[in-house]
């Protein structure tokens, strides 16, 4: 009696050991994104479960680009084989949501280290503030020095969604990720943004003045003011003209206005797109290899998945930034890029788009290196890169927002803050490198 009474006697206290050890780091909608990372749930294709199994989980499925599923009782819980190294570092983060309200329990992450059984009580969110909002967030662990329980080669893993939890909760999981790097600041630039002398365009969205119609100087133009304070010459992005961009003149339609709001994220005001707005800015895109755009964006609806499926967000002639439907509730960004005029590249972004979300997209071309980052500091950002060989001299050399040249019913449900555009000037070791080479020819002249 006395040995099963010290037997117990030091499991309980090493169970407290190791408990009282587990010293990681819990964060909620952090600042910054992870950097590189080892995916082991995106849930981006309807019907791929990513290798796991489940058990007692109800109304089971993946749509919307996110794992979805109900309590019904018992433990609700999935598991898959899973490879990682788990040191000092290691970032464990889920992004998910529960029901509003704050009957949901708490998730759960159960790792088995070198073939061992699942390790209890795990990683869990059990000490995060209760997300009551509905809405999906971002719980990051972060092991400590004093988590050696966890350390080791992770090679399968155990995930409850839903720990203390009720039945009838609901839960969808947009993605799991583990990660050894350190978390990167959001990659720039970020809104709200400042005129440089490199930049065409930069529209902050906060009013509207009158100006002269390009062809007859008629004063019923309305434009919303380019921010040209680096003394520039400005441009004017006229938002009462028609959804008929090509020819000329350029037709009058009051109708087309998009609606300034107020309680901008960033600055002032926003505007908002109801699905027949847009703005026209003549004479705003310059020729040349090397370009940016950036603006801030909210989607507050999507094109039809059956038809056109493109809504345009801004549209120069060589480069196009659309979004697609993805499955009547997330959109993702297309970028369209022409090297000549009959050979587009299509390049996505992998980030899912969520309606109600604030993001901002930067996309740039130099030395033909493409690069697009989509993302908000909520929901962190998605880079992608690719190259081209060339980009295509502008025959039209309008901008158009919230709309697209070729197709005017590709209109934006959504809303649109912080626009620029403009020219990216060579790095100072490549010009001064280009004015050595200029130095040394006229030399030998």
């Amino acid at each position: 009696m006395k040995k099963l009474t010290l037997m117990l006697s030091t499991a309980i206290f090493t169970l407290l050991l190791s408990v009282n050890l587990m010293a990681y780091s819990v964060q909620v909608d952090p600042g910054t994104p992870l950097g590189s990372y080892t995916s082991i749930g995106e849930f981006n294709t309807p019907g791929n479960y990513d290798g796991w199994d489940f058990a007692e989980w109800g109304n089971r499925s993946v749509s919307g680009g996110s794992l979805n599923g109900t309590h019904i009782g018992g433990y609700p819980h999935m598991a898959r084989v899973a490879s990682f190294t788990f040191e000092v570092g290691t970032i464990i983060e889920v992004r998910m949501k529960f029901d509003s309200g704050s009957g949901h329990g708490y998730w759960r992450f159960l790792p088995r280290i070198d073939g061992s059984e699942n390790i209890y009580p795990g990683i869990s969110a059990e000490s995060a503030p209760k997300q009551t909002d509905g809405n999906f967030h971002i719980y990051r662990m972060t092991l400590d020095a004093g988590d050696t329980i966890f350390f080791g080669n992770l090679t399968s893993v155990r995930f409850n969604p839903d720990d203390g939890g009720s039945e009838g909760n609901n839960w969808s999981i947009d993605y799991i990720r583990l990660s050894d790097s350190e978390p990167t600041p959001p990659p720039g630039p970020v809104p709200p943004y400042t005129d440089t002398q490199s930049t065409r365009a930069l529209i902050h969205c906060d009013s509207v003045v009158t100006n002269q119609w390009p062809d007859d100087g008629a004063t019923n133009c309305f434009v919303t003011p380019d921010d040209n304070s680096s003394i520039r010459p400005a441009v004017f992005p006229i938002l009462n003209s028609s959804n008929i961009f090509i020819g000329t003149p350029i037709a009058i339609d009051n109708s087309t206005i998009p609606t300034f709001k107020t309680n901008s994220p960033y600055t002032g005001e926003y505007l908002s797109f109801d699905g027949n707005d847009s703005i026209m800015v003549t004479n705003s895109w310059t020729g040349g290899d090397s370009m940016f755009m950036d603006f801030a964006f909210r989607l507050q609806g999507l094109p039809p998945l059956s038809g056109d499926n493109y809504m345009g967000l801004l549209t120069t002639y060589p480069v196009k930034a659309y979004i697609r439907n993805v499955d009547d509730v997330y959109g993702k960004v297309l970028m369209i890029i022409y090297d000549d005029a009959v050979s587009p590249h299509f390049f996505y972004s992998d980030k899912t788009l969520s309606s109600n979300v604030w993001y901002h997209l930067s996309f740039s071309i130099s030395n033909n290196n493409v690069r697009l980052t989509v993302g908000s500091d909520s929901t962190g950002y998605d880079t992608q890169t690719t190259t081209i060989p060339s980009l295509l001299q502008p025959a039209i050399t309008d901008v158009i927002i919230g709309n697209s040249y070729f197709g005017p019913t590709r209109s934006l449900k959504g809303d649109l803050d912080e626009i620029r555009w403009g020219i990216i000037v060579p790095e100072p070791t490549t010009l001064f490198a280009g004015i050595l080479l200029g130095l040394a020819f006229l030399r030998r002249r």
